[in-house]
């Protein structure tokens, strides 16, 4: 597996969500099978390799040091259920700020390469943007208190993390970016 694969796949950790209630338990315990801590851990060995390939990752990679620990003390039903949505907006901010910062040195790394990767760079600024923006938007519309336009944030939110998923997984076939580099079609047979 590439290292931006493991990425990739942390973030689709994270974007599931299968809740478990013990039986007997008061409805607010409720577990997430897809712990956004375990995420955070396939995040972590991603991006481990990627600080090897270039130090721009090294500011993503102490990110989600930090993201990883407000996931594990957040998934906890004791203390998630006691958060109201700034609390919520609040600790979700690390684990925004650490997938901008990924996207971003992901773009970086895209343009500095010859003759540069503009398709990735302009793909991953578009997600950096997008997640700056989901962690910007939150406070002002809880603060406006209107729920259609909250559900509207939550879509985009749904979009721009599923978009940032995929993308990983498109770009982690880059040699520069530790992967293995296209491969060629089954079937097809190259001249030299």
């Amino acid at each position: 597996m590439t290292p931006l694969a493991r990425v990739g796949f942390g973030l689709l950790i994270m974007l599931l969500h299968a809740p478990y209630q013990p039986e007997g338990a008061p409805k607010w315990e409720r577990y997430d099978i897809f712990a956004d801590p375990i995420g955070w851990v396939f995040v972590l060995w991603g991006m481990w390799s990627m600080r090897r390939i270039d130090p721009v990752f090294n500011a993503p990679w102490i990110a989600s040091w930090v993201a990883l620990v407000t996931a594990a003390v957040t998934w906890v039903p004791q203390v998630n259920h006691r958060l109201d949505e700034s609390a919520q907006w609040f600790s979700s901010l690390p684990q925004v700020v650490a997938i901008a910062l990924m996207c971003r040195a992901v773009a970086y790394v895209a343009k500095e390469q010859v003759p540069p990767a503009t398709n990735v760079a302009k793909r991953q600024t578009t997600f950096m943007w997008g997640q700056i923006a989901l962690g910007i938007l939150p406070p002002i519309l809880i603060s406006i208190n209107n729920r259609q336009l909250l559900l509207g944030m939550l879509t985009l939110a749904g979009v721009v993390m599923i978009g940032t998923t995929v993308s990983m997984f498109m770009d982690q076939k880059h040699t520069w970016l530790g992967g293995r580099g296209p491969r060629p079609l089954p079937g097809v047979y190259v001249q030299k």
